[in-house]
């Protein structure tokens, strides 16, 4: 494989100053996944939900609607980013938003005791602290560009991603713990327990993050309009077959994963089982995790985040196909509730697979196809698409309420499938 990678201003940087941006780049991370496994959106947030509605509309929502407010706005704000000497002052104001939303749901599922208040209050705070987060993702990605070697960006993921794995591990086991019957804590407070860790964890992430020491840039681009930057990005969309392979490949992904919010609740509701198996669910994906975080790390370096990306959707393709076996002949082989939650765990393992390759070589084949003078212009653009994809992620409720719960698991293969055949085509180059 012939790579042409564009360097990083942290070449120019002293030694000691690389390993310290790295380190707590690597610690945000690991601090903000055991934070985000304690209140964890697909199973822990979603179980409190459902606890709170049975509109599955409403629980189609939640995932999507985290996700999408991290990726929206970020070709919004690339032009101001891409103006910016120092694009960490951005992600600074936004740490300010985040902390008060996480503060303010911790506290409302604690204090209120109306279902609807507290419903209401998760998808307010939820939303505001999403938009906060994309805000602030373009600078994250930006900062790392800037202050990681191209040649370890991988790693960086890799390491964050494997060590916040291994604290995911001990989450898991707290969340299974406080949300256990025994543990004598009544709902909603079990949940509110969860989300003041998370507060307290996640807010701990982020002041990790800004003590990293980014660079200036020395002659930053002037501020672009919106419609000259999306001309721009339109342009090099057109002219770089590699972008559109990977912009193309990670839609399909996260389109696929519009499925999997409702493999435990399709056990629990369908057939019946224990909402306690979600602490090993978390678990399982937590160890894969971890475990796929040695290989996959591995691989970014020695033949590159091309042929990661290609396992995660294979991985992704694998529990689709196991998702759709259970949802179209569970019910015929009548299958105790007990059989279905044990089947969903090499499912939530493969989940968490396919999680760590997307999440160690998309962020990475990204900053090292784009071209470097406009970086945040089309990191921007790409996490923009990915946002108005999981947009129509939000009405995969409607597709079970309207059609069932197997058309969705059917749709999700079909689209793992299709990354799977797109990203075998993608090179990691510049063209």
């Amino acid at each position: 494989m012939t790579n042409t990678i564009p360097a990083s201003p942290a070449d120019l940087q002293p030694e000691a100053t690389r390993k310290r941006n790295f380190f707590y780049a690597v610690s945000n991370g690991i601090f903000f996944m055991f934070a985000d496994s304690l209140f964890e959106p697909v199973l822990v947030v979603t179980a409190l939900a459902s606890q709170l509605t049975q509109s599955s509309f409403l629980l189609g929502l939640l995932v999507p609607l985290n996700a999408a407010g991290w990726y929206l706005p970020q070709f919004l704000i690339s032009g101001y980013v891409q103006n910016q000497p120092r694009k960490i002052t951005v992600y600074q104001r936004m740490s300010l938003i985040r902390v008060a939303c996480w503060l303010t749901l911790a506290l409302a599922i604690n204090l209120i005791k109306a279902p609807a208040m507290i419903l209401l209050s998760l998808y307010l705070t939820y939303t505001i602290a999403s938009v906060a987060s994309g805000i602030g993702g373009l600078p994250f990605l930006e900062v790392i560009s800037k202050t990681v070697p191209a040649r370890r960006r991988g790693e960086v993921f890799a390491w964050r991603l494997g060590l916040g794995g291994a604290a995911g591990i001990l989450a898991s086991i707290i969340v299974r713990a406080v949300l256990a019957p025994e543990s004598g804590i009544p709902f909603p407070n079990n949940y509110g327990v969860l989300a003041g860790g998370f507060f307290l964890f996640a807010s701990l992430s982020l002041l990790l993050f800004n003590r990293i020491d980014e660079p200036p840039d020395d002659a930053p681009p002037p501020r672009r309009t919106l419609a000259e930057q999306l001309k721009l990005a339109l342009g090099i969309f057109r002219s770089s077959a590699n972008y559109r392979l990977l912009v193309t490949a990670q839609a399909l992904i996260f389109f696929a994963g519009s499925a999997s919010p409702f493999y435990a609740i399709y056990v629990q509701r369908e057939l019946g089982g224990d909402p306690a198996w979600i602490g090993v669910y978390l678990g399982v994906s937590m160890a894969a995790n971890l475990l796929s975080n040695v290989t996959f790390g591995w691989l970014s370096r020695k033949v590159g985040n091309q042929r990661v990306l290609l396992f995660g959707a294979l991985a992704g393709s694998i529990m689709a196909v196991l998702m759709v076996a259970m949802v179209a002949f569970g019910p015929l082989l009548n299958i105790s509730a007990e059989t279905a939650s044990i089947m969903l765990v090499p499912v939530f393992f493969l989940l968490g697979v396919r999680g760590t390759a997307v999440g160690v070589s998309a962020p990475s084949l990204m900053m090292n196809i784009i071209p470097p003078d406009e970086r945040s212009l089309m990191i921007g653009f790409t996490q923009t698409s990915m946002g108005m994809v999981l947009l129509v992620n939000m009405l995969s409720g409607l597709v079970v309420d309207g059609v069932g719960y197997l058309a969705l698991m059917v749709v999700s293969v079909a689209a793992y499938l299709g990354a799977l055949v797109i990203a075998a085509r993608l090179r990691e180059k510049v063209d």
